[in-house]
This record gives C-alpha cells, structure tokens and sequence, in this order.
C-alpha cells in the first residue's frame, strides 16, 4: 500500500491528512510546493499523506519569516486544501492544518503508532460525513420594525398614544423607543442560539465560532458562525432547512451564507493537535521529532 519518494536534504515532510491504509493513486496530486510528490506513509491501517519540503523554508526560522507574506502563503494554501479534498473525495480523512511537519518518516509512522486507536475511532466517525460553514445576518432596522408592534407593553404603549394629549405622546413614542430597543437587543442576542439550536436537529455536530458582531460595510450584524458535520445523504436535507430558516425570519432581515462541503476541521479537535504536535504542529513549528 505504502509509496516511497526520495527525501533529499536538507529538506523535512509537509503533512496534509490521515486516512485508512487503503490504495489511493496521488502521483498527480501537486504538493504545497507545486511538484507532484505527495506520497503516503503507512502504519497498520493507517496513512498520512506527506511531501517533502526545503527545511529553509518550513523550518522554524522560515515559517516566521513568511508569516506575513501572503502572496507566499496563499499558494500553499490553496494547495494545501486541493490535497486534503483529493483525499477527502476518497474516503474519510482527518486534516491536518497548514503547516504540520515531520522530520522523517519514521517520525511519521511513530505519530500514528502513538495515536493510533483514537486516530481509526476519529476516521471511523467521519466516514461518509462531511463540514459546512453557516454564516447568519440579521438586519436591526428591520429587527427593529418587526418588533414595534411585539410584546404587551409595545401593545398598550400604542393603545395608550390613541387618547394621549401631545405631550404625553411624545413621552409615550419615547418609551416605546426604549422598549423597542431592549427588545430589539434581546431578540437578537438570541436569535443565534435559536437557528444553531434548530440546526442541530439535522445534523450529526455542530461548532460555534467566534466572531466580530458588525460588518463594516453593510447594516448586517452577525448573528451565528457556525460549521456542522453533516451526514453526505442529509445534505439536501439540511440545505432545506436553510431555506426554511431564511423564509421563517426574513420579516427581521436575516440572511444565511452557506459554505462546503468541506473536510471536517473543525470536528478533529485536540486529537489532531496532540498528533501534529512535537514538530508537526501549525506554521512555525520546529521540523524535529
């Protein structure tokens, strides 16, 4: 099962994923570094896709170096992902962020040999599932329109402003407008735990991540980042409920982007950062051990 390539110094191995030990044909799969030299390393039942890489450029010094080039670190990137979804098309595969090194591959092999029963528990759990992204937006003046007429006390204050003199209706529009307002932020302090909740329904998992509340450029507010493991026969399904969820909210503006499928990152957790650690950790990390 195992492919061998020449490893010339000085240079170390890029690891991009761990998939079962199976025969998977990558001779014309592009490396981070262009060339087609992405090969397998084996242990048992399992393998990591490896390519070799000038220690100059990976090692410690170079990875800080490069840091803030972009131009540099798009590419790899891009290449990067081109091989975690070639593998990901073949069968279940637990990515490796950008960066993971290894000095040999027995240092490889060594990696899935410590980890080895959590790492098959892993792929066994991803098998035939896949990640998606969830962005949701709300717009606050359309939230806040909305919710004018909401409530009890929105209700009365209306009710109340019919017979009111000019005076006390301009205090009564006043305190609608705080009401409103309280309203307003408590809907949509909730209005993210709500849709995530409802999502959940259909999926396998879900990860909320962090996020800066406004979008500069638009009115739109972020609400919910997210990315949920979908099961591969669920996804019409939970694309469906997308939908659902834009038509159920759209009286307060909110919008959903969805993205993927992707391999599922955000689902790996610490198992794949204590694999790829001691050398093999994100960019930066010493080409040892």
């Amino acid at each position: 099962m195992e492919t061998e390539l020449p490893v010339r110094d000085p240079t170390c191995l890029y690891l991009y994923g761990i998939v079962p030990a199976a025969p998977l044909e990558l001779s014309a799969v592009k490396g981070v570094e262009g060339g087609c030299d992405v090969s397998l390393v084996g242990f048992e039942d399992l393998a990591c896709a490896v390519s070799p890489v000038p220690l100059s450029e990976y090692g410690e010094q170079g990875m800080t170096a490069h840091a803030q080039e972009l131009d540099w670190i798009a590419p790899r990137a891009l290449r990067h992902q081109d091989v975690v979804q070639r593998l990901r098309q073949a069968g279940p595969v637990i990515p490796l962020k950008f960066g993971a090194l290894r000095s040999t591959r027995e240092k490889v092999r060594e990696m899935l040999q410590k980890h080895h029963q959590p790492l098959l528990g892993l792929l066994e759990r991803l098998r035939g599932r896949e990640e998606w992204g969830v962005r949701v937006y709300a717009d606050p003046d359309l939230a806040s329109r909305a919710l004018e007429g909401a409530g009890p006390g929105a209700r009365a204050i209306n009710q109340g402003m019919s017979l009111a003199s000019e005076g006390e209706a301009y205090f009564l529009r006043k305190r609608k407008q705080q009401l409103v307002s309280q309203q307003q932020d408590l809907f949509l302090s909730g209005l993210g735990d709500e849709i995530y909740q409802r999502l959940l329904g259909c999926v396998v998992d879900g990860r909320k991540s962090r996020f800066g509340d406004a979008s500069p450029q638009t009115a739109r507010l972020t609400v919910l980042k997210a990315a949920f493991l979908v099961d591969e026969q669920e996804a019409a399904q939970f694309q469906s409920a997308i939908g659902q969820l834009e038509a159920d909210y759209r009286d307060y503006g909110v919008t959903i982007e969805l993205s993927g499928p992707w391999a599922p990152y955000s689902f790996c957790g610490d198992l794949t950062q204590a694999a790829a650690s001691n050398g093999a950790g994100g960019a930066g990390a010493p080409c040892a051990g």
